[in-house]
């Protein structure tokens, strides 16, 4: 993954922290590699992407990302989780 700002350098620690955080409440099980944004698969199956910045605008390229945080999980797994 290459970072083209400070500004998404920035977002890209802040969400890990925030990832960190959560995984005292949820246990995690595995970072998922590959997506730009910080994500997880939870110990439940499920997966959880962690976003530190203000707002987002649901467009096709952010559904498309929601689609390849998907596609290394097993059939049935849940739909991901979103903790902005």
């Amino acid at each position: 993954m290459t970072l083209s700002s400070e500004q998404a350098v920035q977002v890209f620690v802040h969400s890990s922290l925030l990832r960190a955080r959560l995984h005292a409440q949820r246990p995690l099980a595995r970072i998922l590699a590959g997506p730009a944004l910080s994500a997880a698969q939870l110990a439940d199956g499920g997966v959880l992407v962690a976003a530190a910045f203000g707002a987002a605008y649901w467009t096709e390229p952010v559904a498309g990302l929601f689609a390849t945080l998907r596609a290394p999980l097993p059939d049935g797994a849940q739909a991901p989780e979103l903790w902005v």
